[in-house]
């Protein structure tokens, strides 16, 4: 299950426990789904912000 199917079905229960009034559950569901988003986005971070389609070993200011 990829980050954006885990996210997907965590919104779903969130959705889902604030219809039936559970409060703390969804909370705690959507502390998940903000843990889900920052992990991902720390995957580019300590990629330097090359993102994920730059060249393998090539560094941004490589342009010489």
């Amino acid at each position: 299950m990829s980050n954006a199917e885990r996210i997907a079905d965590l919104e779903q229960q969130a959705y889902l426990a604030f219809a039936e009034g559970d409060y703390e559950k969804a909370e705690a569901v959507e502390m998940q789904i903000e843990k889900l988003r920052q992990s991902h986005a720390n995957v580019f971070d300590s990629n330097h912000n090359e993102g994920p389609y730059t060249l393998e070993g090539r560094l941004p200011d490589d342009d010489h």
